[in-house]
């Protein structure tokens, strides 16, 4: 009767803890699947994420600005001119100058706001009395007001070249004018989308040392020219 007490209590041990067993190994495997689907999706996320970096990055344009039309007012208010000392002919600076230019570079846009360019370019500041050819490089930051238009501040070098006086007398002619290097700043507004229409405000100095020959007198060493550019052109960025 004891052995059969004894053999009982062994059967019934053995077949609790083969139910522990098996309970155990149930449990194990849908841990082992539930961490495979979260790898799973930690992966996925991982790709997403790198996607999501590359439409994050800023994109380069070509960007390029042709004003066909451009004033320049002169506000210096100094009248420059030039006389000739034997016959007293004189020759006197004209207050209004056309100024085109063709200017090119590179923008990005470097938030949802905010556009950034920098360019250079070529022009040439004329009227009846001057001439100048001028290289010139701007940076400007536009902000987005509306879908289509974007307004903002710039601000420029100019280095004029070959300046010359024009003129039909012989002696005022030959009046040489050194390079010079001039500054601009100003407001550039831009309406339209890949393609647009331009306007720039900009405030111009500069100074023109005068070199006369003999029998030409000169107003002043100088000629200062000062004022206030106004320029409509079209713009593109690709």
């Amino acid at each position: 009767m004891n052995r059969l007490l004894i053999l009982l209590t062994v059967l019934m041990a053995f077949a609790m803890v083969t139910v522990d067993v098996t309970a155990a190994e149930g449990d194990e495997h849908p841990a082992a699947q539930m961490e495979e689907v979260d790898l799973d999706e930690e992966a996925a996320d991982l790709e997403e994420d790198d996607f999501n970096d590359d439409d994050d990055g800023i994109t380069l344009d070509f960007v390029i600005n042709a004003i066909p039309a451009a004033l320049l007012i002169d506000m210096s208010g100094n009248n420059f001119g030039i006389t000739e000392d034997g016959t007293g002919a004189r020759s006197e600076a004209s207050s209004v100058y056309m100024m085109p230019s063709l200017s090119a570079g590179i923008g990005a846009s470097v938030s949802d706001k905010i556009y950034l360019d920098a360019l250079l370019g070529a022009g040439v500041l004329v009227n009846e009395s001057l001439r100048s050819f001028f290289v010139q490089g701007t940076i400007s930051a536009t902000f987005m007001a509306s879908q289509s238009l974007n307004i903002g501040p710039r601000i420029g070098l100019i280095q004029f070249l070959s300046t010359e006086w024009l003129d039909d007398q012989d002696l005022l002619d030959e009046v040489d004018f050194e390079d010079s290097t001039g500054m601009m700043f100003g407001l550039q507004i831009a309406m339209g989308d890949r393609v647009r229409y331009l306007v720039n405000i900009d405030y111009i100095t500069m100074d023109f040392d005068v070199n006369a020959p003999l029998g030409v007198t000169p107003d002043d060493d100088e000629f200062e020219l000062e004022g206030l550019a106004v320029q409509f052109g079209v713009r593109g960025e690709f």
